[in-house]
């Protein structure tokens, strides 16, 4: 009976391990998701992925090469880039407010958290009654 007990517990730890990267799946940047993206790649068989990464940013006013982030995915040679388009600060300057402020007003309180003010106002639904 130990050792089913022992054995349960590692594969959880090894299962919570995978877990984060379950989450490496790739996506284009858009509007909705403020101009980022992530790619999946095999350095095995493929050269760093700048050039993919240029081409989905070029409607978007190219890439902003420091905003570029890869890790390995895994024990193998697969690797995941996140990145950021250059309207990704546009995006955000958009809907955040210039500077956070202590108050209650939701544009003070979004910009503490870091969201846009319509994100806020979504997650609060109850603030106009207030």
């Amino acid at each position: 009976m130990k050792y089913l007990i022992i054995i349960c517990f590692i594969i959880s730890i090894a299962t919570c391990a995978m877990a984060g990267d379950l989450n490496s799946k790739s996506y284009e940047p858009s509007e909705a998701n403020a101009y980022q993206g992530r790619l999946l790649y095999d350095s095995s068989e493929e050269s760093y992925p700048i050039d993919k990464m240029m081409k989905l940013c070029d409607q978007y006013t190219g890439i902003d090469t420091a905003q570029i982030k890869c890790k390995e995915y895994g024990k193998g040679s697969l690797k995941v880039c996140d990145y950021k388009c250059s309207l990704h600060w546009s995006a955000i300057k958009k809907n955040t407010p210039r500077a956070c402020c202590r108050g209650l007003v939701p544009e003070c309180l979004a910009c503490e958290e870091g969201i846009s003010v319509e994100a806020w106002l979504d997650a609060n639904p109850d603030y106009q009654t207030k």
